[in-house]
């Protein structure tokens, strides 16, 4: 059933271009995971479109619909504390929070580069959670979700249809 959603909202996003592209972006990086719908969809649309500025605006729909839902999800980092915590061992909460005390905004921006299954909400939810100042989140998203989907979106262009394959998509 899940992977019938997860497939629906690829075909959703690939058939309305970079509108789709920030809300499936959005709805990935709020809290439901997509399997990596954004990324896909990105290197999808630009591999069958491969010009500038088709990325560019491809690029930054989907940085700003990652970037709106992880504001989400810090805020309910915020809000919540604890209960955002509900689910993650003592353990691993302590790992994260001490890498978000030594590294701060480089463990965002390494937190939002990585590949699906990178554990990107846990460290959001933390953000909110710990009392990150916010305009740190901002920017360290902003410039790690920047990074991630512009060379995803290069060498889609670079690549063109064979970049699917880099991917394994």
């Amino acid at each position: 059933m899940y992977d019938v959603i997860i497939n629906s909202l690829r075909e959703y996003a690939i058939s309305g271009g970079a509108p789709s592209l920030l809300l499936i972006a959005f709805v990935d990086s709020a809290g439901l995971p997509t399997g990596g719908a954004p990324d896909f969809v990105l290197i999808f649309l630009l591999s069958m479109d491969p010009y500038f500025t088709t990325g560019i605006i491809l690029v930054a729909a989907v940085t700003f619909g990652s970037l709106a839902g992880c504001v989400v999800l810090y805020n309910l980092g915020r809000k919540g504390g604890d209960m955002a915590f509900k689910h993650i061992t003592l353990e691993k909460r302590i790992r994260i929070r001490n890498q978000i005390d030594r590294y701060g905004a480089l463990a965002i921006v390494a937190a939002v580069m990585g590949p699906p299954p990178c554990p990107t909400k846990v460290f959001i939810l933390s953000a909110g959670a710990f009392g990150m100042r916010f305009s740190i989140l901002f920017v360290s998203v902003l410039m790690g979700r920047l990074l991630r989907y512009g060379i995803g979106g290069y060498l889609a262009i670079t690549y063109g249809p064979s970049a699917l394959n880099l991917f394994q998509l």
